[in-house]
């Protein structure tokens, strides 16, 4: 096995540093029911945990930024019957846990109740439960997006 050179173990510890140093300032922002949403999600850095208490939160949101929007048991977000509840547009962003429901009607605008943009590389959407939508989960180029 060849031996790495000091400029690639150099590369690989800086890496590592940032890497560390990216998690370290991830911060878990909770969120009552009946608050305003989106400008929770605007505010929240890239690593943060946006966690939606139990109950009610009003959408359309739309998840700009690599972060996680998970809800407690019992979390749900709910659409006003226009365009998609929840649109994912940041590469690595994660939605999981939520009940979504209530997006629109209209089937050229793909109205979901998950949207994941082509932007999303890489985005996670998983153990949600997704009722009364036009589409449940609508994929839209989105390389590397997991649902599951």
């Amino acid at each position: 096995m060849a031996h790495l050179s000091t400029k690639a173990t150099i590369a690989m510890a800086a890496v590592l540093a940032a890497v560390v140093s990216f998690a370290a300032r991830a911060e878990t922002i909770s969120v009552p029911a009946g608050a305003d949403l989106q400008p929770v999600l605007d505010a929240a850095a890239p690593g943060d945990v946006v966690r939606l208490a139990a109950g009610e939160h009003r959408g359309p949101v739309v998840v700009a930024k690599a972060l996680t929007l998970e809800g407690e048991p019992g979390a749900s977000i709910l659409g006003g019957g226009k365009g998609s509840v929840v649109t994912v547009e940041a590469p690595g962003a994660i939605v999981r846990g939520l009940e979504i429901s209530g997006s629109g009607t209209e089937i050229d605008t793909f109205d979901s109740g998950v949207f994941v943009a082509p932007t999303a590389v890489g985005a996670l959407v998983e153990d949600n439960s997704v009722l009364g939508n036009l589409y449940g989960v609508y994929l839209q180029g989105a390389q590397d997006a997991v649902v599951r």
